[in-house]
């Protein structure tokens, strides 16, 4: 309740997921699976907001508590485009996998596939068309084509053939460290 009302201390907002994940477990009485989408995003906008130092201050202890030594947590699954293997965030893991679009792993988990993306296209009624595939059929992950995600849910939640995928982050962080 004091973390809802923003009345938590700080060390609580830093076990925050590790708690919840012994609350889950406890009901549930099985481990339970941490999904932390885009965990890169607060570190990409405290970098371009002046607070960089603060976000991996918070974030570290959050994701080292509920990630590691988390006797609850069954796995844990972090997405983002910045990498994570060797970063000081990330120092206190081990055990820890890095699967990135060069990974024939898990390619075909980055987006829809083909076959999904018809039939999720197909339950809207409408069809994956070359227009469908000249704009949301742009990642190739390892030999797999993959479409995007947001784009294709947004179609078929609008109807329109739009690109969505712009404005939906910022580059600033990689245009700094590629200059």
């Amino acid at each position: 309740k004091r973390l809802k009302g923003n009345k938590g201390s700080l060390d609580e907002y830093k076990k925050s997921i590790k708690y919840l994940s012994i609350w889950l477990e406890r009901y549930h009485k099985e481990k339970v699976i941490i999904l932390i989408d885009e965990y890169d995003a607060a570190i990409n906008e405290g970098y371009i907001l002046g607070y960089y130092d603060e976000i991996i201050n918070l974030l570290s202890p959050v994701l080292s508590s509920a990630l590691k030594d988390n006797t609850s947590l069954k796995m844990g699954v972090l997405t983002g485009v910045l990498r994570v293997g060797g970063e000081s965030l990330f120092s206190s893991f081990n055990n820890l996998d890095v699967y990135d679009v060069m990974s024939k792993n898990y390619n075909e988990y980055f987006g829809f596939t083909k076959e999904e993306t018809e039939i999720l296209l197909k339950h809207y009624n409408l069809e994956k068309t070359k227009e469908v595939d000249d704009y949301y059929d742009g990642y190739n992950f390892s030999g797999t084509h993959i479409y995007n995600p947001w784009s294709i849910l947004n179609y078929a939640n609008r109807r329109e053939l739009q690109p969505y995928w712009m404005n939906t982050g910022s580059n600033k962080l990689v245009k700094d460290l590629l200059s």
